[in-house]
């Protein structure tokens, strides 16, 4: 087994003596990296951008726009705060493409719960994993030979005989010693049992010859629910491909569902999408970079704001940390008066860890919305409007070039 990828050096962003290794950079002709980008995609930094040079390369034009979406992922962070209802939502501007680290856990835990909640409303409870002989045909003829092989499975009397319906997801490994691609179907199935024996049989008439099944019933349909979604946000590990190999994914799996609903389970399971979250439209928005401006002028309401935040938000926290580090005090200690002087002081912490805090979420997010009420309230004054709107810091430098968002 492979050792798995070193997180990329952004961590040395917290030790100010500097960088300590050398990371991958992109190709030239994309807009350089914010440190806010490094710091949400630190534990995968160089697997993404290895990929986003993939798919940048001049040969494969088609997926040019693939890795401008994938450069840009993570370039804003907002929050959005109910101060009546005491609601407070992050969001970040994400690519929401399959190749992207980050989107893809993502993408995973938002169809965990839904996977859980509709396998458990219709008892499926019985899981299939269909596969086929590995050969060396493109990767996207494999992918398409596969899921019309299970839908020719789909229609015949055997199967309608033992299953209803189901959810399946597309996993595609490679082979380390082979080379060779090797994608296959994990399905959860609402059913009878189904003899093994004869399920290997209808699948090697419909494949020629590929008869390796697996079928189980499963006595914890959640777990097994959540083991389906975990496939979705978890492609083929990036570090061990050749760009060439990356790029054959991405066209493989272009317009290809990875999860699906069949049956009398069509149509009410999760979607299976790489659309961009819009960003929702309301007043109550507060962009991270302007807040961390106006905190940086010297007012107190900015202050307090984004120290709660940052408390509440561990990796917004980690950013505001590196940014302003005297704004980000020990749990359970926040004193704005101090935290003032601090950053008038200049006098930056130790490193610090973020563990986790010990004040309930719910609290934390109302002492946000009472922090965003003072906000707001000097806002409307016109209190932050001598403050310039952007001005760069030596914080913000990368390889010699300013990021202005």
């Amino acid at each position: 087994m492979k050792p798995k990828e070193k997180p990329h050096p952004a961590t040395s962003l917290w030790d100010r003596s500097g960088p300590k290794t050398a990371a991958l950079s992109l190709v030239e002709g994309f807009d350089r990296q914010t440190r806010f980008q490094e710091v949400i995609h630190e534990h995968h930094w160089n697997a993404r951008i290895k990929t986003i040079n993939a798919l940048a390369d001049p040969v494969s034009p088609a997926l040019h726009a693939a890795a401008r979406r994938m450069a840009a992922c993570g370039q804003g962070a907002s929050f959005y705060i109910d101060a009546e209802r005491e609601r407070v939502r992050p969001w970040l501007s994400r690519c929401g493409h399959r190749l992207c680290p980050f989107c893809g856990n993502a993408r995973s835990a938002a169809t965990t719960q839904e996977l859980v909640e509709l396998m458990l409303e219709h008892h499926a409870e019985r899981m299939i994993v269909l596969t086929v002989r590995s050969h060396d045909l493109p990767l996207d003829m494999q992918v398409a030979s596969l899921l019309h092989s299970f839908k020719k499975l789909r229609a015949r009397a055997s199967w309608k005989r033992h299953v209803t319906g189901g959810v399946y997801v597309l996993e595609i490994t490679m082979n380390e010693k082979t080379g060779l691609w090797h994608p296959h179907l994990h399905i959860l199935v609402k059913g009878t049992y189904y003899p093994q024996a004869e399920l290997a049989r209808q699948w090697r008439q419909i494949t020629d010859g590929s008869n390796v099944v697996w079928t189980q019933k499963v006595s914890d349909i959640e777990g097994a629910a959540r083991e389906l979604a975990k496939y979705i946000g978890k492609p083929q590990r990036v570090s061990d491909l050749t760009p060439a190999q990356i790029r054959e994914y991405a066209f493989a799996t272009k317009s290809v569902r990875m999860v699906q609903t069949f049956g009398v389970l069509y149509g009410k399971g999760p979607a299976d999408t790489d659309e961009i979250e819009a960003e929702p439209r309301t007043d109550s928005r507060v962009r991270l970079s302007t807040l961390i401006h106006i905190a940086r002028s010297g007012h107190a309401e900015a202050v307090v704001l984004l120290t709660w935040l940052a408390r509440r938000y561990k990796v917004f926290g980690r950013y505001v940390h590196h940014e302003m580090p005297q704004l980000v005090p020990d749990p359970g200690k926040f004193d704005k008066t101090i935290a003032m002087l601090a950053m008038i002081r200049g006098d930056p912490p130790p490193h610090q860890e973020f563990a986790r805090d010990e004040m309930p979420e719910r609290e934390l997010d109302h002492k946000i919305c009472q922090a965003f009420l003072a906000y707001q309230a000097q806002l409307a004054l016109g209190t932050f409007g001598n403050v310039t709107w952007y001005h760069p810091t030596e914080t913000e430098q990368i390889d010699g070039a300013y990021c202005k968002e």
